[in-house]
């Protein structure tokens, strides 16, 4: 059960970097736009 949580742990702080890498890239296009 520990090793799921782990794992449930780690995706989720997969995600927050991923989403935001997305804001960041997003503000980055309106600015060039």
């Amino acid at each position: 059960i520990s090793q799921i949580l782990i794992l449930l742990s780690a995706l989720g702080v997969y995600t927050e970097i991923f989403l935001i890498i997305i804001v960041d890239l997003q503000k980055k296009r309106v600015c060039i736009a």
